[in-house]
């Protein structure tokens, strides 16, 4: 296996938020690639020399579409591991890359997000909600949350290459392409089960995110009804397995898809 690493970011909405993210990510990491779908751009002093390439939407195509520029061109760059990362992060410790492939290796499990910002997976008082939290043993501890967010997400190249890249009739939408893409890999039995979502433990000592305002439900209850039709059900009624269901997949892919 190769250990190239690909980083590819989602701008296009606030220019100062990018520079935070994109000054926070070390230039020597390996391949970064940038999408703009801002049809005004950025500046082209905003994009440093150690970038490989920048793609400029000419109209706004949505997440989707811009999570599946990203990834074809970091695979046809030869890239292994892949970053996906919307602009509002920024990289608190640069080995952030290393530790979610550090985990991939020893839990089998080819898929992350950073799940530990979102509200729906915090206590009231903001501390982390995990349903369960495993230890692997070797610094390998790892969280399963109850939400799923995709806005930095790490995946093997070979799960795209068995599942596919974003649906992206959920570019209209702008969201939820991340859930649908999500519940596809859970159905090939290779990740956790879906409401049983993982992160790295502490994730939020590596990455920080700031806030963008925007609206969110005329656009989701659209997102929601095209995965209606897809799978004849909405996200909310996927079954939630027990918790014996899942330490058996997980016992599942750590035996066949773990490297050392």
């Amino acid at each position: 296996m190769s250990d190239k690493i690909g980083i590819g970011i989602i701008a296009g909405r606030d220019s100062d938020l990018f520079v935070k993210c994109i000054n926070s990510i070390p230039e020597n990491i390996g391949t970064i690639m940038v999408v703009n779908d801002d049809p005004l751009g950025y500046s082209s002093s905003l994009y440093p020399d150690h970038i490989t390439k920048v793609f400029k939407n000419s109209r706004p195509m949505g997440k989707a579409c811009c999570k599946n520029t990203l990834l074809r061109g970091l695979i046809q760059d030869g890239c292994e591991h892949l970053f996906i990362i919307e602009e509002n992060h920024q990289i608190l410790k640069p080995e952030v890359f290393s530790e979610y492939i550090r985990h991939a290796k020893a839990t089998g499990i080819w898929h992350w997000n950073f799940h530990s910002f979102s509200k729906a997976n915090q206590q009231e008082d903001g501390s982390m909600n995990p349903r369960q939290t495993i230890d692997y043993g070797d610094g390998v501890e790892v969280d399963f949350f109850p939400a799923v967010i995709g806005e930095f997400a790490y995946y093997l190249k070979g799960i795209i290459r068995n599942v596919g890249y974003m649906d992206e009739r959920l570019s209209e939408a702008n969201c939820l392409e991340n859930i649908e893409h999500t519940y596809r890999i859970t159905r090939l039995g290779v990740i956790p089960p879906f409401w049983w979502f993982n992160d790295i433990a502490n994730s939020s000592d590596y990455i920080k995110r700031e806030e963008f305002p925007e609206e969110l439900e005329t656009r989701v209850r659209i997102a929601v009804g095209l995965f209606e039709h897809l799978y004849k059900k909405k996200p909310e009624e996927i079954e939630d397995p027990k918790a014996e269901i899942v330490l058996k997949r997980l016992d599942f892919i750590q035996e066949n898809y773990s490297k050392s």
